[in-house]
């Protein structure tokens, strides 16, 4: 059972206290007597029956069902481009009378019929599944159920918004391994999650919710991922202390940016490797290769059992980096074996900061800097687990898949760690919350703050540190006699992803400060409710000007500029607009569409080609629009 993109949050069903009942050997014979063993055939013998027995949903409840009310025609969509008409089997009733009588529509596909392959259907040539979609945004009705010959996939399409799906392999359902995914089954789709429970706990709102937390998840992750940057810091000065205060006073723009680098190609990765594109061969000899020798979640599970095992001796570990560095040079320069295709490019070009491989020159040969383990843990732990509060006050870290996040969210991931210098600290030093909304580690010179006296320490840490105090930590700070004291008064507003445990860093240290502009705006996730409407109202005149029957040609002619582009949101946005119009367009002039790649389909294709043809980021800064390419090359990364 792997999800693709978002359903259902965890944390949304952990704070509704969702809990599946166990299934037992009954319910387990009862599925059985509802499904045919042979795969030659339909999965399910009798879709009503399961639906009514297994799911205890009643007739009168479902439009279309046997005994059940009529399907409305107004569920149906005419496609008159691709000459196809959409339409549902059954339509589930909404019990609270909304504004949409209906909270699920479902589809039964039939023998054979293969819900991911182009053409599986007469008329237009999208996969099945991409038709139901289409079905589901259309007529508003977000949430569908796809009855496969093999699977019964939960599909939640919201207009305006990404879609996410759940497979529920039917035949395993009826065995033992199976129950815990039948428990689940029945926790999102049976009569209490669909018509008897509270309003606020049925499947709707539940989806809904799952969508509103994703971008609390977003501000987390972001978060936790500006702290892996000063982790990832901390550890390559501790490797090598002399050539990385050297380049902090030196070069510290180089310095920032392969740090960043390293963040983007992680990211980059994980992305890419949730959506298993990674590796390129999908033998199961290859991916157990990758998965054991190269792959980021397999190094992330790798160390935390060793954290586990030696908790007190992962800073003294070493193999972490080494395992990473190999890995990018193998997605840069490609292995013969083609178990993964050289991307090339600038991203993971070794020689663009040779000093991440211990290098000064690009000639030099590479040296494994001794990065300890703990500090490689420390920054993949910030990138890949959220903290999820239990019940009470405890709280764990959970593994976030990044399957589930928009391209937009992870452009706000970079975006967040952009806009700072590396620079040796003046004196000893302590990063506070501080900057808008307090949300930015700001480094205050503790030397420099002991030398001034009474309120005139409130006003430096006000201009120097972007910092208003309350009374009470004014009047702290104003009585502090040492650097000790200071650190006591300060306590309550140190960032600890800066200055782990509390502790002030010597003078020399290198250390990440927000420019001034960083500290004035913050970063922001820019999200597709604000984006699609923004887009729709710019590009309208030019499509209106093409008019509806306009060819392929017209709409690969267009131009789309962002002069501010940050991550890109905007960018984005557009391609998926001018790629849905591409998609008509090629409907209606069918000699001019393109050969289709087999590995992709229309959509996909569509935007490939208006990414390349017709958008255009400039930003001052560089590193956004690299971000932006990154994000880019990991969305279409099969290819």
């Amino acid at each position: 059972m792997q999800p693709v993109g978002l359903v259902v949050a965890p944390a949304v069903v952990k704070d509704l206290i969702l809990e599946p009942t166990p299934q037992s050997q009954i319910d387990s014979a009862e599925v059985e007597l509802l499904v045919d063993p042979d795969p030659a055939k339909l999965a399910l013998i009798d879709p009503w029956a399961f639906a009514e027995v297994i799911l205890g949903w009643e007739a009168r409840m479902v439009a279309g069902a046997p005994g059940g009310p009529a399907l409305p025609d107004s569920l149906s969509l005419r496609l008159p481009e691709y000459d196809t008409t959409l339409s549902p089997d059954w339509a589930v009733v909404d019990p609270s009378g909304g504004e949409l009588p209906w909270q699920l529509l479902v589809r039964l596909e039939g023998p054979g019929i293969d819900p991911d392959q182009r053409g599986a259907l007469g008329g237009w040539e999208a996969t099945p599944h991409q038709r139901f979609e289409r079905l589901l945004r259309e007529t508003g009705v977000s949430a569908g159920l796809m009855i496969t010959d093999k699977d019964i996939r939960l599909v939640y399409a919201p207009k305006g918004e990404t879609s996410g799906w759940l497979a529920f392999p039917i035949r395993s359902l009826a065995t033992v391994g199976g129950r815990a995914m039948l428990g689940g089954l029945k926790l999102m789709l049976d009569r209490g999650r669909l018509f008897t429970d509270a309003e606020d706990r049925r499947l709707p709102a539940v989806l809904k919710k799952s969508r509103e937390a994703q971008a609390a998840v977003s501000t987390a992750l972001a978060e936790q991922v500006l702290g892996a940057l000063h982790e990832l810091l901390r550890g390559l000065s501790a490797a090598d202390p002399g050539a990385i205060r050297k380049l902090a006073a030196e070069q510290p723009g180089h310095l920032y940016e392969g740090l960043l680098t390293v963040l983007m190609r992680l990211v980059f990765v994980l992305y890419a490797e949730d959506r298993d594109l990674l590796p390129s061969r999908t033998d199961g000899r290859s991916r157990a290769l990758y998965d054991n020798g190269y792959s980021v979640r397999g190094l992330y599970a790798k160390l935390t059992e060793d954290a586990a095992l030696n908790p007190d001796t992962m800073d003294e570990r070493r193999g972490g980096w080494g395992r990473l560095l190999a890995l990018f040079r193998l997605i840069h320069g490609g292995h013969p074996s083609h178990i993964i295709q050289a991307r090339g490019g600038k991203l993971f070009d070794p020689d663009i900061f040779p000093f991440l491989e211990g290098r000064t020159l690009d000639s030099d040969k590479p040296a494994v800097m001794t990065v300890s383990d703990g500090c490689v843990l420390r920054v993949l732990e910030g990138l890949m687990t959220l903290e999820a509060k239990g019940r009470g006050s405890d709280s764990t870290r959970e593994r976030l898949s990044y399957r589930t996040l928009d391209v937009e969210q992870i452009g706000s991931v970079y975006e967040t760690v952009m806009g700072f210098t590396v620079e040796p600290a003046a004196g000893r030093v302590l990063a506070i919350k501080a900057g808008k909304n307090n949300h930015t580690p700001v480094f205050v010179n503790l030397d420099a703050l002991l030398v001034k006296s009474g309120k005139d320490r409130v006003k430096y840490l006000k201009e120097d540190g972007d910092r208003a105090l309350t009374a009470a930590q004014a009047k702290a700070v104003e009585a502090a006699r040492s650097i000790a004291e200071a650190v006591a008064a300060l306590d309550s507003i140190v960032d600890e992803r800066a200055s782990p445990r509390k502790r002030e860093l010597p003078s020399g240290t290198p250390i990440l400060q927000p420019t001034d502009e960083r500290r004035r705006t913050g970063s922001h996730y820019t999200p597709r409710s604000l984006t699609g409407p923004i887009v729709r109202y710019a590009l309208q005149p030019a499509l209106e000007q093409l008019g509806a029957n306009a060819t392929p040609e017209q709409i690969l002619d267009l131009k789309v500029c962002d002069p501010a582009m940050g991550s890109g949101a905007f960018l984005v946005e557009a391609c998926r607009a001018l790629a849905a119009k591409l998609v008509v367009a090629w409907a209606h002039w069918p000699e001019r569409k393109p050969i289709i790649p087999a590995d992709e389909d229309e959509e996909l294709h569509a935007r490939r080609l208006v990414a390349q043809r017709c958008l255009y980021g400039v930003d001052k800064n560089p590193l956004a629009t690299a971000s932006r390419q990154a994000v880019a090359v990991a969305r279409h990364a099969r290819s």
